[in-house]
């Protein structure tokens, strides 16, 4: 659990840049710390949604890469809606990428939604849960 709280205290600093595994263990310096506890550290961060691994296989939190974890809620018309602590975002059903109702999904948001502009819109890249 400290090994999490330190990770997450990493990546929420300014200036942040996404990193791998190895530059976790040497910005960590934690003493006695090793590349495999990181990993699965990493690896269930990632599992309740609160990190993301890109394609290049660093880590960022949801925010720092435009996502938001929240519930699926599915239309028979094959669209759906992500309930999140910022609001509810819409996703095409294009972008539902399987997808059930209930599920604990990573979003990716296209279109932030303005004042006065159309509600946010986004695409599933993960079920969480």
């Amino acid at each position: 659990m400290q090994l999490q709280k330190q990770i997450i205290k990493l990546m929420s600093k300014k200036g942040y840049v996404p990193i791998d595994i190895d530059g976790f263990v040497k910005a960590l310096g934690m003493p006695g710390i090793d590349k495999q506890e990181v990993k699965k550290t990493l690896e269930v961060l990632e599992s309740e949604g609160r990190v993301v691994k890109t394609k290049k296989e660093k880590y960022a939190l949801p925010t720092q890469l435009d996502m938001v974890v929240g519930e699926f809620m599915a239309n028979k018309a094959g669209y759906g809606f992500v309930r999140t602590a910022i609001g509810d975002i819409f996703i095409p059903a294009s972008k539902v990428k399987g997808a059930m109702h209930g599920d604990k999904v990573a979003v990716k948001i296209s279109r932030k939604r303005t004042r006065q502009g159309p509600r946010s819109e986004g695409e599933i890249t993960k079920i969480i849960e």
